[in-house]
């Protein structure tokens, strides 16, 4: 294991903005091994979740393995100690345990009485409220108690409403500058400051590390964080999404960070010898003879009522249940857009009542089913829900051989798709294929009579197209493995 120490959350996908795939999160600088800290500002308006991310930060390093044995304080200008400590208690701290309330410049943190305590907090009165006392004060807990490295001021620039700005500016300067103090042997600073949309604030210039949080000014609208700076380290730019529950902060990061990061994991892999899987119904087989490039996307759209649905159900079965799918215990995907999954499992096990494979009995089991049908649930949850299933299914060694995006023209008419169907749908092809997991997207055009391709038909390799002749269901293959075919066969 590593020596070097990150501040982070219980969160991968917050490590993730740190460095993609391999992101560890914010670096904590060291000199010859030694602890040397770094400073960190997390900014936004009132209300978008800076004290929930600083506590966590500040919780999840001292729960650590690289930070054991240190303690932490947080130094509260805004909420009341017990009201901090009913929030802290959700990242797995207990009150009664692991949290002291001490008095501002009357208690400081001391080993011979403050025992086993991990985290202490106090409350910064505005009669006290200046940061040359609370620099002080710091450096008074510190040098009292060695293992004192965690360090929270929320929020910092309540100060500067009670002093004049040029004083308050040279004391936000000598504060920072503590975290790279020797003589304190470094500290991990943690700042929470109120800020204003579009601002530039003179507090961003100096911390090694600046996080904004913002939120819709509407009930439903998305709430972002964006790392505006990390000195010395890599990190995705722009903004991604990120919800709040009950343990916290949840980050989705941005499809284009996804992008780059699925780029980057696939550039210099060895290619391999072409291998080729059938589709799962016995007409369409015999068309595309030898098969569908294994981990290639394939495109089947047409008018409703014309068995988009059956020949889903069937393309999953042949990975699960065909007389000699990959693995035993290989897994499949179905995300959908517009059927639910009570009505999909339905189509399932019509499908298997039909096969007599020996694999064909837990066939259903082995189906996980993302519905993504909520009008509101942001394309980078959805996004972030598949990737944890595949990685889910490949730690359990069965990974996912199929998956079927069923209902994308729905993508045009969900509100939190707005302008962004398309670069969901591009990237989330390019992740399965970088899996090798051969795709099924189902679509359909708005009106049956319409003639124009939907808006799958250039990242897929193969195309059929379904539609009716009177009674008569009819398949057009059109492409197999970017070679035109142009054959029809009967369905059923």
């Amino acid at each position: 294991m590593s020596d070097r120490k990150y501040l982070t959350i219980d969160d991968p996908n917050f490590k993730f903005l740190f460095g993609g795939l391999e992101g560890k999160g914010i670096h904590v600088a060291e000199l010859d091994g030694g602890f040397v800290g770094t400073s960190v500002l997390i900014e936004g308006y009132a209300g978008t979740g800076k004290t929930i991310l600083a506590c966590q930060l500040c919780t999840h390093a001292l729960n650590s393995e690289a930070f054991q044995g240190t303690k932490g304080v947080i130094y509260s200008l805004d909420q009341r100690p017990e009201e901090l400590g009913r929030l802290i208690c959700g990242f797995g701290f207990s009150i009664a345990e692991h949290i002291a309330t001490l008095e501002f410049n009357k208690e400081y943190v001391d080993p011979q009485t403050c025992g086993n305590y991990r985290l202490f907090v106090k409350h910064v009165a505005h009669k006290n409220a200046n940061i040359g006392a609370l620099w002080q004060e710091i450096q008074n807990d510190q040098r009292r108690c060695k293992e004192l490295k965690i360090v929270v001021v929320d929020t910092i620039n309540s100060l500067l409403k009670l002093r004049a700005a040029t004083e308050y500016a040279e004391q936000f300067r000598g504060l920072i500058e503590l975290s790279r103090d020797a003589n304190l042997g470094g500290l991990v600073l943690i700042l929470t400051l109120e800020s204003v949309p579009g601002d530039s604030m003179f507090e961003e210039y100096v911390p090694n590390c600046v996080i904004q949080l913002s939120k819709g000014d509407t009930p439903g609208l998305r709430r972002s964080l964006e790392v505006k700076k990390i000195r010395n380290q890599q990190h995705y730019i722009g903004t991604h999404d990120f919800d709040i529950g009950e343990k916290g902060i949840f980050v989705f990061p941005s499809l284009h960070a996804r992008s780059q990061a699925i780029r980057v994991a696939r550039t210099g892999t060895d290619s391999t010898q072409a291998s080729f899987i059938p589709f799962g119904y016995l007409p369409i087989d015999e068309v595309i003879n030898p098969g569908l490039a294994r981990g290639s996307t394939t495109l089947l759209w047409g008018a409703p009522g014309t068995f988009k649905t059956n020949l889903s159900a069937k393309f999953l079965l042949a990975g699960l249940a065909g007389p000699a799918p990959t693995t035993p215990q290989s897994s499949a995907l179905f995300v959908t857009f517009k059927i639910d999954s009570a009505a999909f499992r339905g189509f399932l096990r019509k499908e298997v009542g039909g096969m007599a494979t020996p694999t064909a009995k837990n066939a259903e089991a082995r189906t996980t089913i993302i519905e993504a049908r909520d009008p509101f649930e942001l394309p980078t949850s959805v996004f972030t829900r598949i990737m944890q299933e595949v990685a889910r299914s490949e730690s359990e060694v069965r990974g996912i051989e199929r998956a079927v995006v069923f209902g994308l023209r729905r993508l045009y008419q969900l509100p939190a798709y707005r302008d962004s169907e398309w670069p969901f749908l591009e990237v989330l092809v390019s992740f399965l294929q970088s899996h090798q997991i051969s795709t099924l997207l189902v679509d359909w055009p708005e009106e049956p009579s319409q003639v124009a391709p939907p808006m799958a038909i250039d990242l897929c390799a193969s195309e059929i197209k379904t539609g009716r002749q009177g009674d008569r269901v009819l398949l057009d293959i059109r492409r197999k493995n970017y070679e035109l075919v142009g054959k029809i066969v009967d369905y059923g």
